[in-house]
């Protein structure tokens, strides 16, 4: 089922030579998603892409002819993917031709469609596409903001681990600098080795 909340997140480059094809996808598109920018060929594909990457304004989806002038789509994915592995790329082709198929593939190519194009089962396609490639984002950006985290926490905090026996088996940088002992001596040491002289030992032993 569409989710027309969820397209119009999208934002798309659409790549096609063809004149008549290309404005009426242009007209279709900006219906169903949030931004469509349009290029003429695999060269322009690949320097709006650029553009647009440099500048923080990222697509969701690239869209493309593989049979096109200046540059063929195939050749214009190969250098995208140069700069981007993981966004979603739906190839549209008026030929069923194993040789692109395989190119394609090889590109990890999200979908290889034939023209004529029908419109319904192509959003499903990018729907399809962008939702697991959003998903893979958040979980990434999610990865980020914990090393973020365990950062300002090796940063402001002392933090030691031990085994049952009381043996040192991990310290973070700040615990090693404010102990006055590298890593190496006091992994593998008893806890005991930080025991300032004031201290106890029923506290160490109770520790």
């Amino acid at each position: 089922m569409l989710n027309r909340e969820f397209l119009k997140r999208i934002s798309i480059l659409y790549v096609e030579d063809e004149p008549m094809i290309r404005d009426s996808m242009q007209l279709i598109f900006d219906k169903l998603f949030k931004h469509t920018v349009i290029a003429t060929n695999g060269q322009d594909g690949f320097d709006r892409f650029k553009f647009h990457q440099e500048r923080g304004m990222l697509f969701d989806v690239i869209i493309s002819d593989i049979n096109m002038p200046i540059m063929n789509g195939l050749e214009m994915i190969e250098q995208i993917r140069k700069l981007d592995e993981d966004i979603p790329i739906i190839l549209t082709t008026a030929y069923s031709d194993s040789k692109y198929f395989l190119e394609a593939i090889a590109l990890k190519v999200h979908h290889y469609a034939i023209k004529p194009l029908e419109i319904k089962a192509l959003a499903h396609t990018i729907q399809d596409a962008t939702m697991k490639y959003f998903d893979k984002k958040i979980i990434e950006n999610k990865q980020k903001e914990n090393e973020r985290y365990l950062d300002i926490i090796n940063q402001t905090t002392l933090v030691s681990r031990t085994d049952l026996s009381g043996n040192i088996t991990f310290v973070n940088e700040l615990f090693s600098i404010v102990s006055g002992y590298t890593n190496s001596e006091l992994v593998g040491a008893n806890q005991r080795i930080v025991r300032h002289t004031d201290m106890h030992t029923i506290f160490f032993d109770d520790l």
